[in-house]
């Protein structure tokens, strides 16, 4: 029983320092960028284009063209190169 613990041990070991390393950056910079492309989608598309007192104000309609435009430009390029490299 006590060798079959040695055994895994190090794959453990090894386990640890990949997350500790790269594998948790990516997984936080992934997250983090989900996140960040949500908040976007819904101010520009579900929220703001909504709201009956903030329709006719420019300052909000300039805020949805960009947010718009920063979903469509920026997560089609990003999933582009993503699926390019794979």
């Amino acid at each position: 029983m006590a060798t079959e613990l040695r055994i895994f041990a190090p794959a453990s070991e090894d386990i640890f320092l990949r997350w500790n390393g790269l594998v948790r950056n990516h997984f936080l910079l992934s997250r983090l960028w989900f996140l960040v492309s949500l908040l976007v989608f819904m101010l520009s598309e579900c929220i703001l284009p909504k709201e009956r007192a903030l329709e006719g104000v420019y300052s909000v309609r300039v805020v949805v063209f960009f947010g718009r435009t920063f979903m469509y430009v920026v997560t089609m390029a990003r999933l582009l190169t993503r699926s390019s490299l794979a």
